[in-house]
């Protein structure tokens, strides 16, 4: 008739303090009082105490992960700003040939037009076409 009751995960102080130097080294301070056990982590703006060592766990965990994740975006931003500036350079290199390889102005239009709408590729394709007709014709 009774439920047993799960025991509380124990946590040893020594599994924390990878975690507080982590922390500390985000600008976050803390202290322990060893005759409480109770550990306090320093703000700048307060001070927080906590006798839990599982809710201070969860609660530094938290804190770390929200303050590593602005940075976590920031290299995801990078990334994405590179493959942009890999992508417009690579299509910025096809308007010379478009230039080089078209004979009209209908040409021309057409070669941006696979550029813009279907890719790098599918331009390629295209001036290598023209440039096949063009020696076959000579």
């Amino acid at each position: 008739m009774f439920t047993k009751l799960k025991p509380e995960p124990v946590i040893e102080q020594y599994e924390l303090l990878p975690l507080l130097e982590k922390l500390q080294g985000l600008g976050i301070g803390w202290d322990r009082n060893m005759q409480s056990g109770r550990v306090y982590l320093e703000f700048p703006d307060g001070r927080i105490e906590f006798n839990n060592l599982l809710l201070l766990k969860a609660f530094v965990t938290g804190c770390i992960q929200m303050m590593e994740y602005p940075q976590h975006l920031n290299s995801k931003i990078e990334l994405l700003e590179q493959h942009h500036q890999d992508y417009v350079r690579s299509r910025q290199e096809l308007i010379p040939e478009i230039a080089q390889n078209c004979n009209s102005f209908i040409q021309e239009i057409h070669a941006l037009r696979l550029l813009i709408y279907r890719g790098a590729e599918e331009c390629r394709k295209y001036l290598l076409t023209l440039q096949v007709n063009r020696s076959q014709a000579s």
